[in-house]
């Protein structure tokens, strides 16, 4: 039987914007750092736009530290995800595989910025 492929849609760079930033905490205390965005009464995490040719991880030390004023390292997490294997080339299921020690993106929030979109 013959398998339905999942939906997608490709935007192109005018019609999206990225945003990467991390959740700050305190090891020690467990605290974790939330902002709150005072025009909406929206509690937020630390998160702005990608500049062009700067690395998610780049930008998301970036963007915390000027939200919050606190400097942070990224931590490695053992998670989920479709990524491929790094340096794998060979053809892997599209399948969430567990990865130990990595600091990837774990969530996306597309904010579509109007237009048409052609798929």
């Amino acid at each position: 039987m013959a398998q339905s492929q999942p939906q997608s849609q490709q935007f192109t760079s005018e019609s999206f914007v990225e945003s990467v930033g991390a959740v700050l905490f305190r090891l020690s205390t467990r605290e974790v750092c939330v902002l709150r965005n005072l025009k909406s009464n929206e509690y937020v995490l630390a998160k702005g736009r990608r500049s062009c040719g700067e690395s998610r991880q780049a930008a998301a030390l970036r963007e915390v530290t000027e939200k919050t004023g606190f400097s942070c390292c990224l931590l490695p997490l053992n998670m989920h995800t479709r990524a491929t294997p790094a340096g794998d080339r060979e053809e892997v299921a599209d399948e969430a595989r567990l990865y130990a020690g990595v600091s990837e993106p774990f969530t996306l929030q597309l904010r579509w910025c109007g237009g048409e979109v052609d798929v």
